[in-house]
């Protein structure tokens, strides 16, 4: 019966899908806010479905979202990298209150969050050591669970910033700075025994970099019609990676996470090409994807307590719809407290 929510899914996938018109030509629009919010929205899903597919057993489709999270992540962290090169290459002095102006739109989902799940454990009788809630609070260990997203994105950010002081309007510089980021990062992980999700999708905040560089004289440099073969080949290359008895997508050596990293790359670049075509998108995927970063904080409160000792839900699918909605619920909620807080932010200190 979970295997009803895959169904949903790809139906939101399809739902007032529309085709270029004509067919030979692109929509050139293909990384629009607009679009963008929309993809959130449906890729938050299939996040939200990794996780839940990770904790529940029963279903055939719904398996598939059990190796398809690194694919859901590697989208945000394009998203990120090509929004914020794009806005430094098209923005003059966009480095100039950079920090205040976007570190507060990650910060405040996030402690918002933090505050909640603090506030639970201490309502059921367990309680955190100061050291622990400033450290979960400033974010390097977060007790929300799913936040190590949130901990790589303040640090890119921040890294992000740094370039743009050191380098300027050398746009390559930048991109090897970052490069040279993400292989310490990777160091770093591996010498703290973190687990691999904490790094193995964080190239694609380069790879999006490099698109908001290069990507408009790839396209153009195609004949159209070549466009079509990407997404096929690509989807290709993703599908026989993801089929390996529950080993797919997940690096256990060097030579696995290299190959995990092609993968998502390939994935990302056919979903490039197949925007450029089909235009994908409603109002419930875009909505979700206004809320994206609120759904995900909120998914492991959910995920935690409905199978625990106070409350557990037996029946898999009655759980994934209870967690499922109750994390678009939730975050729903919080977007509407974030939003107030950030309003008041931007107006206390003069934030643009």
């Amino acid at each position: 019966m979970i295997d009803v929510l895959a169904v949903l899914f790809f139906l939101l996938i399809i739902w007032n899908i529309k085709p270029v018109d004509p067919l030979r030509d692109i929509f050139s629009d293909y990384l629009s806010v607009s679009n963008g919010k929309a993809w959130r929205g449906i890729f938050t899903v299939l996040v939200l479905f990794h996780h839940l597919s990770q904790r529940t057993e029963s279903g055939q489709i719904f398996r598939v979202f059990e190796q398809a999270g690194i694919i859901g992540v590697s989208l945000f962290f394009f998203y990120s990298g090509y929004g914020l090169m794009k806005r430094h290459t098209t923005t003059t002095a966009y480095h100039r209150g950079f920090i205040k102006k976007r570190l507060p739109s990650i910060y405040v989902p996030y402690w918002t969050a933090t505050i909640i799940v603090l506030l639970i454990n201490a309502l059921f009788g367990y309680y955190f050591t100061p050291e622990v809630v400033l450290l979960a609070l400033i974010g390097i260990k977060p007790v929300v669970m799913h936040a190590w997203f949130i901990t790589v994105l303040l640090m890119f950010y921040c890294i992000f910033w740094l370039l743009m002081l050191l380098f300027r309007n050398h746009y390559w510089l930048m991109v090897t700075g970052a490069t040279m980021w993400w292989g310490g990062w990777i160091w770093l992980c591996t010498e703290l025994d973190y687990g691999l999700w904490w790094y193995n999708t964080a190239h694609m905040l380069i790879i999006g970099m490099i698109w908001a560089l290069v990507g408009d004289k790839v396209v153009s440099s195609l004949p159209i019609n070549v466009l079509w073969v990407f997404p096929v080949a690509g989807y290709l290359i993703t599908a026989i990676r993801i089929r390996e008895n529950g080993d797919l997508l997940v690096p256990i050596s060097y030579g696995s996470l290299t190959w995990a990293q092609l993968t998502t790359v390939f994935f990302i670049l056919s979903w490039l090409f197949f925007m450029m075509k089909l235009r994908v998108g409603n109002q419930i995927a875009r909505y979700l994807g206004g809320i994206a970063i609120e759904v995900y904080l909120a998914q492991g409160i959910f995920q935690t307590w409905l199978r625990s000792d106070y409350l557990y839900i037996d029946s898999d699918f009655y759980y994934a719809v209870a967690c499922t909605l109750g994390a678009i619920g939730v975050g729903a909620l919080l977007n509407i407290v974030n939003t107030h807080i950030l309003v008041a932010y931007r107006k206390k200190f003069h934030v643009s």
